[in-house]
């Protein structure tokens, strides 16, 4: 008996041990993958440099900003397109992560960047899986200046951690599309236009159902809420289902759509919170043979070059976009800001207007294509004339995505 124990306990060791060595191996792993994405600024890393000259970040003679970016998708790497044309042109170096759809990546990343050798002045993130928060944290612990843009905390987080510069005095600013007005508007009009063209079931109500991002991510709550609230103050229409794809995935919307639709097949309205999205219901439709824009309407949210071809073809009623420019707007603030001229003179936080898109001026949006060359980079725009510190006289910003398209 006694050799039994001595055995059990020789084999719990082992087990202990093998589990301990296989968990200091994968978080070594992960802290490598980490510093390598920090290291190498070729095309194909996880970060890349703005600066072509130099790929060193520990480089003293510029201002170095790091954006943290959630995935790789058509908004985010246009996005960082007008961030690194900006940053160019304000003299400023910009790296930019990819956490791949994982938010303990991200956090890992931004930890790299908050301190030591890799230390940046000013990190820039949206909330992504619910991580602004502790984003902000890091920054505060290691002085590090934090912008946060394009989402927004929910309403129990916005209560804990306050404003910018409240509680949080390296927090400094954000920058968020304005969702919730604008896109109750355009709720409510598209609800109009079906019912107009009698897109309307046999019980007199206008039905809808819809494809949301996941559920905890700022761009899904706040398209979440401009739907209800304009779905609240009618009585003509109904919410049938709304379903959270993970990563806002168009694969995974053409995979659920035939039974999303089964289950609802008497829809009229078919709402989108995301370009990815919306092609992937257009080409479901398709396959189907039902015809967008005839035997339904449906209605989205950004502006890839496939919704915008979809809405000149009167596939999608209309969608919101041109908040891939809410970055290079970071890219001006933060100039300003490093340059002792303060945006707190303005706003500290700012609800950007966001465009709808609709086949009336379709041709205007589209000129962005003509931004962007065939590397993926986007032609030069010179972003100072947007900045306080070189124009003493501007007393506002102008921030509208219009005023560049002048620029073409």
């Amino acid at each position: 008996m006694k050799i039994f124990y001595i055995k059990k306990t020789i084999y719990l060791v082992f087990i202990i041990l093998l589990i301990g060595g296989s968990l200091s191996f994968l978080s070594s792993c992960r802290k490598t993958q980490v510093k390598k994405e920090i290291e190498y600024f070729d095309d194909t890393s996880v970060i890349t440099n703005t600066d072509e000259t130099s790929n060193d970040i520990n480089d003293s003679s510029k201002y170095k900003v790091a954006l943290f970016t959630p995935r790789a998708s058509d908004f985010w790497n246009r996005t960082a397109a007008f961030m690194k044309t900006a940053a160019k042109s304000l003299n400023i170096e910009l790296y930019v992560f990819d956490a791949e759809s994982d938010h303990y990546l991200l956090l890992e990343q931004v930890k790299e960047v908050v301190s030591g050798n890799q230390k940046v002045d000013v990190v820039v993130f949206n909330n992504f899986k619910d991580t602004a928060a502790e984003i902000i944290q890091l920054a505060e612990e290691n002085h590090v200046y934090a912008f946060q843009f394009n989402s927004i905390m929910s309403p129990e987080k916005r209560e804990e951690m306050g404003a910018p510069r409240e509680k949080y005095k390296y927090w400094i600013g954000e920058l968020y599309p304005d969702e919730l007005s604008i896109g109750k508007i355009m709720n409510t009009k598209i609800t109009e236009e079906a019912i107009r063209r009698n897109l309307i079931h046999n019980d007199q109500m206008v039905h809808l159902f819809g494809f949301n991002g996941p559920k905890l991510t700022g761009g899904a709550i706040s398209r979440r809420s401009a739907l209800d609230q304009a779905i609240d103050d009618r009585d003509d229409i109904i919410i049938d289902q709304i379903i959270n794809i993970p990563n806002w995935s168009r694969d995974e919307v053409i995979k659920r759509f035939p039974t999303v639709y089964n289950r609802h097949p008497y829809v009229n309205i078919i709402w989108t919170a995301n370009a990815n999205m919306a092609s992937g219901v257009i080409d479901s439709l398709k396959q189907m043979g039902i015809k967008p824009g005839v035997d339904l309407l449906v209605s989205g949210y950004d502006m890839s070059a496939e919704v915008l071809q979809s809405i000149e073809d009167g596939e999608i009623l209309w969608t919101l976009g041109g908040h891939s420019i809410d970055g290079a707007w970071v890219m001006v603030l933060l100039y300003d800001y490093l340059h002792d001229v303060d945006f707190a003179t303005e706003f500290i936080s700012r609800n950007q207007p966001m465009s709808a898109i609709t086949a009336q001026n379709i041709h205007l949006f589209k000129k962005i294509n003509n931004l962007v060359l065939p590397d993926g980079s986007l032609k030069e725009i010179d972003f100072r004339k947007f900045t306080k510190y070189h124009n003493e006289n501007l007393t506002k910003y102008e921030f509208y995505l219009e005023e560049v398209l002048k620029e073409l």
